[in-house]
């Protein structure tokens, strides 16, 4: 990386840094909340989003947040509203008055867009850590992380017996807890196609999670290493 791009990087890197010390601050001295709590509270919703959260013509206002807006035409600010109606941001400043659109109080917290995961393996997220040291294949050095290769246990070994329902709940469950991290986009390279029951168990989670989400379909993992079709099994 050139010296130019370096200092413009850290330059972007700091102004974020300091903008996120002021907002502790400033949240610090506004309320007991911490700032990084995993959701803003909907006022009298029981820990839950506005009802009819999405649906056309709905508003409800972000309020007192520290936004974080990710965009060089908007500037951060240490406390400001968002107003949101159906599915669009129309306002951010620093006070919204928006009539008869529910709060969100956001006090004590980053109010930022989603984060964006470019690759994930979703299938597999019931399986997770049952390698966690591994390496790809078998080495054959003998080491454990070569005995727990992904290619042996996962590929040969997981992936030819699970069933379209093993790959719903996977896809779900993934997906949910992504966004409960803040991850509300994801690609999603999908390597689980069996059956076009497989295929439509996977592409029914994505929908069900209610976000954004890029289907990569790719090879039927195992079947087609074994030859086998497990849909049919």
């Amino acid at each position: 990386m050139c010296q130019f791009c370096f200092n413009k990087l850290q330059q972007r890197f700091n102004s974020r840094r300091n903008f996120l010390k002021g907002a502790a601050a400033t949240s610090a001295a506004a309320s007991a909340m911490s700032l990084f709590a995993p959701r803003a509270l909907a006022r009298g919703s029981d820990n839950h989003p506005p009802r009819d959260t999405g649906r056309h013509g709905r508003r409800y206002v972000i309020k007192g947040g520290a936004v974080m807006t990710m965009d060089p035409a908007v500037p951060n600010m240490a406390r400001g509203d968002i107003l949101i109606e159906g599915k669009k941001i129309l306002a951010i400043a620093p006070t919204i008055n928006a009539g008869n659109a529910d709060d969100i109080d956001a006090r004590g917290r980053i109010v930022m867009p989603g984060f964006i995961d470019t690759h994930h393996h979703q299938a597999w997220t019931a399986i997770r850590s049952t390698i966690p040291d591994s390496i790809l294949i078998n080495d054959n050095t003998g080491t454990p992380s070569a005995a727990q290769n992904y290619f042996g246990n996962i590929l040969l070994g997981f992936a030819p017996v699970y069933r379209p329902q093993d790959v719903y709940i996977s896809e779900l469950f993934g997906g949910l807890s992504q966004l409960d991290n803040g991850v509300t986009t994801v690609h999603d390279v999908s390597q689980i196609h069996h059956s076009p029951q497989h295929s439509d168990a996977a592409i029914k989670a994505l929908f069900d999670t209610g976000r954004r989400a890029a289907f990569g379909y790719f090879e039927s993992a195992g079947a087609s290493i074994l030859g086998t079709n497990p849909g049919n099994q």
